[in-house]
């Protein structure tokens, strides 16, 4: 409790801190399949940084029958910044798992994937 102002918050950012911390550390070391499914599980307890940065990792270090599911289930649920992370590691794995979201009946997959090509191009 900060003393002077009487709020919790200093205690609440420094749980966050360790909190974050901690996944991250995780993250680098993760090199199993079920150290990625737990992470996976703790996805929305995750800053965008920590987020983007396990999007990139589980790409790297697992096999596409494991990872692509996981990114497209990113690009059907999140907002634009994540769909494009995740689109385009799954255009870096396979371009054909990508190309399904070329005319995706939702405007926010549409507008990822023409945002990735567009910069590929």
């Amino acid at each position: 409790m900060n003393t002077k102002t009487g709020n919790l918050s200093g205690a609440y950012d420094k749980t966050a801190i360790v909190r974050e911390e901690t996944y991250r550390a995780i993250v680098g070391f993760a090199t199993e399949k079920e150290d990625f499914e737990i992470l996976i599980s703790h996805f929305d307890n995750m800053n965008k940084n920590l987020q983007l940065k396990l999007i990139d990792e589980i790409t790297l270090r697992n096999e596409r029958d494991f990872v692509s599911p996981f990114l497209e289930e990113l690009i059907l649920k999140y907002p634009s910044d994540i769909k494009i992370r995740a689109m385009s590691n799954l255009i870096k794995m396979d371009i054909s798992f990508a190309l399904k979201y070329m005319n995706h009946e939702n405007e926010s997959i549409r507008n990822a994937y023409k945002h990735l090509t567009d910069f590929y191009l």
